[in-house]
């Protein structure tokens, strides 16, 4: 079925892009733990007996209740939400396990349990909005593990008309596979693309909106030893990747940079990543040189030190990517992983700027 990446942090918490790490990492939160309190403590129907099960953890039988409740009354909402919640998790447990079929199974069958409920015009609550596009998409996918080819890209359609903007996952996952070399795939991944670049574009000039811009600056060393000045990088745009061998959602957003370094590469974009590891400076310029060669980057890397993060106004952690003007001034900031379109319309977003004043 999916990846593990896939399973847990797109269920029931929606569509989440991994927003960063620590060198020891940070536990995911799932679903349905037992302790958490459902949405609802209404007693009716079989309602009640279904939260304490949800509760004690006991997700098939919680479904069964809440399946008998429907028979007993079909038209009650709250219970089908629920049901669909429990269906999610379970489908979501399924994956975490390694039970390949039996997340199959629950995807199609909480796919199934979405279709219901906006039959029956279900108002859902955002964070339920948020997971429809996800449960198309792993439907999706479990079509085209069973070679359901015409049923996988229906579903797939509409994981992207209900807003699915994982292009990283969508461009990678293996069980769309079967899927791929059909001509309405890349239709299909077109329109994704074209949805991602308009939500970049709109993000974009949201987050130039709301950054105050500040001056930066720095003086550090390569790879090979020799100092580098910012002041001299002379970009219309400048990006800063902080960064560290160590950070899983760091190392996974360079591609990314490649991918924006190579379509700018006629432009004045400079990349510098700048990467922060522990140990002694010459074999930190070991690693980071090495790291170089192997994935090939078109740009220069630097070693950073603790002034360049306490120059960064609310650093957050790494990754941090920052976004400079030709005034070296800071316009935008990314924590965590991002996609090259949404770094793409940040720099167009300021050398659009700069457009309209030179007009």
């Amino acid at each position: 079925m999916m990846s593990v990446r896939s399973w847990v942090a797109m269920i029931l918490v929606g569509v989440v892009t991994i927003v960063g790490c620590n060198r020891k990492g940070s536990p995911q939160q799932t679903p349905f733990t037992k302790g958490a309190e459902p949405s609802s403590t209404n007693p009716t129907s079989g309602l009640g007996e279904a939260q304490r099960l949800i509760r004690a953890g006991n997700l098939p039988s919680a479904i069964a209740k809440l399946e008998e409740a429907l028979q007993l009354e079909p038209g009650q909402n709250e219970v089908k939400s629920l049901l669909f919640d429990a269906q999610v998790a379970l489908a979501d447990d399924a994956g975490r396990r390694g039970d390949k079929a039996g997340a199959i199974e629950q995807y199609l069958k909480a796919a199934a349990r979405l279709r219901s409920l906006l039959k029956d015009k279900f108002e859902p609550s955002p964070k339920q909005f948020v997971i429809f596009r996800s449960i198309y998409y792993n439907e999706a996918c479990a079509f085209s593990l069973q070679k359901q080819q015409e049923k996988g890209l229906a579903s797939l359609s509409e994981s992207v008309d209900a807003g699915f903007d994982d292009l990283s996952l969508f461009e990678s996952d293996t069980d769309l596979n079967s899927i791929r070399r059909d001509p309405e795939f890349p239709k299909i991944a077109a329109r994704l693309v074209e949805n991602v670049r308009k939500m970049a574009q709109t993000q974009a000039k949201k987050i130039l909106a709301e950054t105050q811009p500040y001056n930066f600056d720095f003086t550090l060393s390569d790879s090979d030893g020799k100092e580098v000045h910012l002041a001299d990088a002379k970009g219309d745009v400048t990006i800063l990747h902080l960064w560290g061998t160590w950070c899983g959602p760091g190392r996974q957003q360079i591609p990314q940079l490649v991918s924006l370094a190579t379509t700018q590469k006629a432009t004045k974009l400079v990349i510098f990543g700048l990467n922060f590891e522990d140990g002694e400076p010459k074999d930190v310029q070991l690693l980071v040189a090495k790291f170089m060669v192997g994935l090939k980057l078109p740009y220069k890397c630097l070693i950073g030190d603790s002034s360049v993060v306490q120059s960064i106004v609310d650093f957050q952690g790494y990754p941090t990517t920052l976004f400079l003007d030709a005034k070296s001034q800071v316009r935008a900031s990314l924590v965590g992983f991002h996609d090259r379109f949404e770094m793409e319309a940040i720099v167009e977003a300021i050398r659009a700027e700069k457009s309209a004043m030179v007009h």
